[in-house]
C-alpha cells in the first residue's frame, strides 16, 4: 500500500475513538444547513458526531480495527490539520459537536494503494461549544482574504503516485465552523451556502432515507446519477451493480451493526452474478489448492430495485474487513 496513504490511514486510527450515545443524533440548528451544502455539492457525503479526537482510551465496545476503518472518509482532514500543528485535529476535533465530509471526482488506485479524491471539502461544526480560533495552529500556512474573513492554505505531499502536491485552503465561517477543502472554489461557494437564508429542508427532503439517517451518529450517502454533482468516475459504481443509482451506509454505534443498502440496482441480477463471481473463485483457489477468500459484499435483494447487506460491529478484523469493503461503494477503493 502507497506509504503516505497508510500514514494517512494511521493517522485516522489514531485519533479516533467511536462514542455511544444513548440518544440519537444529537442535531444541532446548524447541521442541517452543513449537510444540504455539502449535499448541493458533492457526490459522496459522510457525517458524523463521534469523536474523533482521542487516542486509544475507549471505544465504547468497538475494536481498535473497526473505528479505525470508520475514519477512512476524515483522513484527509486529520492529514492535513496535523501537517499544520501535531496538536490540530485533536483539539479541534475535541471541540467540535459534528464533522461532514464531502468529496466527488474519485479517481481508481493504480495497482495497490487506495482510491483518490479529486475534490473534496470538511465542516467541522462546533455549535453551542464555540468555533476555536485556527489562527493559533496556522503559523506554517499562508493568510489571505476571502471577503474580509481570514483563508489559510498550505501544500501536502499528496500519497498519489505521480506525487504531485495538494494545496490545502481553510476558513472559519460564523461562530460554528471551520472549512477545509482542497479547491478554493468550491470553499467559497460552501461558505456561501452556509450563510445564505436557503431552507435547507428543501434539499433534505429529496435525499433518500433521509428519515432513517439524520437518526444516526455516523452515516455516508453517495449518488451515482446527479447533474452537476458526479464525474465521470463516479459510474465506476455501476460496473458491479448494474443501474446503481444511490449508495447509503448508517451505523448503530449503541446496537454495534451497520447497514450498507444500494438502490436502484438491478438487485436479482446482481446478486445472482456475485454468486457466479464467488463460485468461478473458489473453484480457482481450489485448484491452486488454496482457502478461498470471503465474498467482499453479502448483499440481499430486499426488492427489484433495492440491495442491502445488515453485519456486525464486534467481530475485530472481520467488521474491519466489511467497513473497507462496504467504503469501495463510495469511491473510497482500496486494493492491497
Amino acid at each position: 500500500m502507497n506509504s503516505l496513504r497508510l500514514l494517512r490511514i494511521v493517522l485516522g486510527l489514531l485519533v479516533l475513538l467511536i462514542s455511544v450515545g444513548t440518544e440519537a443524533m444529537a442535531e444541532t440548528k446548524d447541521e442541517p444547513r452543513a449537510v444540504a451544502a455539502l449535499f448541493s455539492q458533492y457526490e459522496t457525503v459522510f457525517y458524523t458526531n463521534t469523536d474523533l479526537s482521542s487516542a486509544f482510551s475507549s471505544f465504547k465496545g468497538l475494536s481498535r480495527q473497526t473505528a479505525g476503518a470508520f475514519s477512512i472518509p476524515f483522513g484527509d482532514l486529520i492529514y492535513g490539520l496535523d501537517l499544520l500543528d501535531p496538536h490540530a485535529s485533536a483539539d479541534m476535533l475535541a471541540k467540535s459537536e459534528a464533522v461532514l465530509m464531502g468529496g466527488k471526482g474519485f479517481i481508481p488506485a493504480e495497482g495497490e494503494g487506495a482510491a483518490q479524491v479529486s475534490h473534496f471539502c470538511y465542516i467541522v461544526n462546533f455549535g453551542t461549544k464555540g468555533r476555536p480560533n485556527f489562527r493559533k495552529y496556522a503559523a506554517k500556512a499562508h493568510e489571505a482574504s476571502m471577503t474580509g474573513e481570514p483563508v489559510w492554505s498550505w501544500q501536502v505531499h499528496s500519497p498519489d503516485p505521480r506525487g504531485q502536491n495538494v494545496t490545502y485552503y481553510a476558513a472559519q465561517i460564523g461562530d460554528s465552523y471551520l472549512l477545509v477543502s482542497n479547491d478554493l472554489g468550491e470553499l467559497q461557494a460552501i461558505a456561501k451556502k452556509l450563510t445564505s437564508s436557503d431552507d435547507a429542508s428543501t434539499t433534505l427532503s429529496g435525499i433518500r432515507d433521509w428519515e432513517i439517517l439524520s437518526q444516526h451518529e455516523y452515516w455516508g450517502y453517495r449518488r451515482v446519477r446527479h447533474d452537476g454533482v458526479v464525474e465521470k468516475d463516479a459510474t465506476r459504481l455501476e460496473f458491479s451493480m448494474l443501474g446503481a443509482e444511490t449508495a447509503i451506509m448508517f451505523a448503530d454505534i449503541k446496537g454495534k451493526t451497520a447497514t450498507v443498502r444500494v438502490l436502484g440496482v438491478y438487485a436479482n441480477e446482481v446478486v445472482e452474478m456475485m454468486k457466479q463471481r464467488d463460485q468461478q473463485q473458489r473453484e480457482a483457489m481450489k485448484r491452486l489448492g488454496m482457502r478461498p477468500f470471503a465474498p467482499p459484499y453479502k448483499f440481499k435483494a430486499t426488492d427489484a430495485r433495492t440491495l442491502e447487506e445488515t453485519f456486525s460491529l464486534s467481530s475485530g478484523e472481520q467488521s474491519e474487513g466489511e467497513i473497507i469493503n462496504s467504503m469501495g461503494l463510495f469511491g473510497f477503493e482500496m486494493l492491497i
